[in-house]
């Protein structure tokens, strides 16, 4: 019977390569710093270059697009693990004659297997939702930039100091327009000046 299980398993296929796991890791820390290097820009009060938020959400997207196709490529790899797993049969419970060695050294080695990519797939997970919201941070960053600099350039007269101000020049204004064609007409009118 032994035989028979282990030989369905093929071990080699269960256990991915460590440096390809690592490899998975590095890369996903790798998205995690420079996430984390986006967010600290966010989280400072100096203005960030029109050119700097652009390029960081250009990064933001790429991110999010890798870490799901990491997530959905690990996922793969998941379920032939559970596969490899459930084609061993459950464990024997308490009370139950053990399995034989080999046999427990392959469910425990891909137990480990399946949570180390569980792992991989829920970090993956959250670096794409954690770069979508920056994205989207970026986006809004990018527009309070916009109307911060149209309103230092063109003074919005929605602001009570400037509309107050453009009451009072317009008030003016209507006056100087009443008052030239009296003024013009009493000048040409007034019999002294002839």
């Amino acid at each position: 019977v032994l035989a028979i299980l282990t030989a369905s398993v093929d071990t080699r296929a269960a256990a991915p390569n460590l440096e390809t796991v690592a490899g998975f890791d590095l890369r996903l820390s790798k998205w995690e710093e420079r996430l984390d290097q986006i967010d600290i820009r966010l989280a400072g009060r100096q203005r960030i270059p029109p050119a700097t938020i652009d390029a960081d959400r250009g990064k933001a997207v790429e991110m999010e697009s890798q870490a799901l196709k990491a997530a959905k490529g690990s996922s793969v790899n998941l379920s032939e693990i559970e596969a490899q797993l459930t084609s061993l049969g459950p464990a024997p419970k308490k009370g139950e004659p053990e399995e034989p060695l080999a046999l427990q050294q392959t469910r425990e080695r891909l137990s480990e297997t399946l949570a180390r990519i569980e792992a991989q797939v829920k970090r993956s997970e959250l670096v794409a939702v954690r770069a979508s919201q920056l994205f989207d941070h970026l986006g809004e960053r990018r527009r309070r930039e916009i109307e911060s600099e149209l309103s230092q350039r063109y003074p919005s007269p929605l602001i009570p100091s400037v509309a107050i101000t453009g009451l009072t020049h317009l008030v003016h204004a209507f006056g100087e327009i009443v008052a030239t064609p009296v003024v013009y007409l009493t000048e040409e009118l007034d019999p002294d000046a002839w």
